[in-house]
């Protein structure tokens, strides 16, 4: 009943964010994170590659310090957060800037393949081979984040490059 998750499609970034449910304002959180990187589009075309990397890598910063800002303003937002996944279309490269589980995907005409790793305890106990992949459909805590943006600094996020071929496709979603 409400709807939580923000997007952006432009020619040269597409992005995906999920406000956290069940927390404050995360409609709010999901909002600021797309404003903030819309705002940037003009100048991520405009740079040089490698400050393009580090202006991208930065805005998972800035959104934070958003989410902090907004929150300080308005109690009722404490404890707001938002995942963002986001691509940046970079010549014959996408980029893909992620923290939390809303997910990326590429198609490339025969299969899809997940390019993104889920923030997430029950990914962690996956990794460690702890849980089965087949456990963690129907576990109680499979959507417990590790990393989101809430506004507290503590996120360590993904910048992951891959190369683009002629007819592939991208999906970037939430788990809503």
């Amino acid at each position: 009943s409400n709807q939580e998750d923000s997007g952006l499609v432009s020619t040269d970034l597409i992005a995906v964010a999920d406000g956290m449910g069940g927390h404050a304002g995360g409609e709010v959180a999901s909002r600021i994170a797309i404003h903030a990187l819309s705002n940037l589009i003009e100048t991520l075309t405009a740079v040089d590659a490698e400050s393009k990397e580090d202006l991208y890598m930065s805005a998972m910063d800035s959104i934070d310090y958003e989410i902090a800002t907004a929150s300080a303003v308005k109690e009722e937002l404490l404890g707001m957060g938002t995942t963002l996944t986001a691509l940046l279309i970079d010549g014959e490269e996408v980029k893909l800037l992620h923290v939390g589980d809303s997910r990326a995907y590429s198609w490339d005409g025969n299969s899809l393949t997940q390019l993104s790793v889920d923030h997430t305890v029950m990914q962690e106990l996956l990794d460690q081979g702890r849980l089965t992949p087949e456990e963690v459909f129907d576990h109680p805590q499979r959507s417990l984040l590790t990393q989101a943006l809430m506004g507290d600094s503590g996120i360590d996020p993904v910048l992951m490059s891959y190369e683009v071929k002629a007819g592939d496709k991208f999906l970037l979603c939430s788990d809503g």
